[in-house]
């Protein structure tokens, strides 16, 4: 597990991470959130690298910005659904991001992401 310094908030400067995160490939889908409302624009397609109850790693085609606040939905290997609200804390090479969970839409949603952050093998 990477404890590599994140941003959980926008201008808080770096951290290290609160929670575990696993190696994890998991398709993810996301839109753009307005100030009022519901998702703006075309969804974004994307895959994690990695995942856990505090954010996840993604690699996209299309570019993220930094503080950009996004809805995700996430499908687990199961074939399960886990959604919420997020925002892009780093930006890498690549078109690969950092991404720190703001909300979840269900308590159960972050039981299950800290279980599969933390399965052995």
């Amino acid at each position: 597990m990477s404890t590599q310094p994140h941003t959980s908030e926008p201008g808080s400067g770096p951290r290290r991470r609160a929670t575990p995160r696993a190696e994890v490939a998991c398709a993810v889908t996301l839109t753009r959130r307005k100030r009022h409302g519901s998702g703006v624009g075309a969804p974004v397609t994307g895959e994690t690298q990695d995942l856990g109850p505090g954010g996840m790693r993604i690699c996209t085609e299309r570019p993220l910005k930094v503080d950009e606040k996004l809805e995700f939905d996430l499908t687990l290997g199961d074939g399960a659904h886990v959604c919420g609200s997020a925002h892009v804390v780093r930006v890498s090479p690549r078109h690969v991001y950092a991404l720190c969970i703001d909300t979840l839409a269900a308590s159960a949603d972050g039981e299950r992401l800290w279980e599969l952050a933390t399965a052995t093998g």
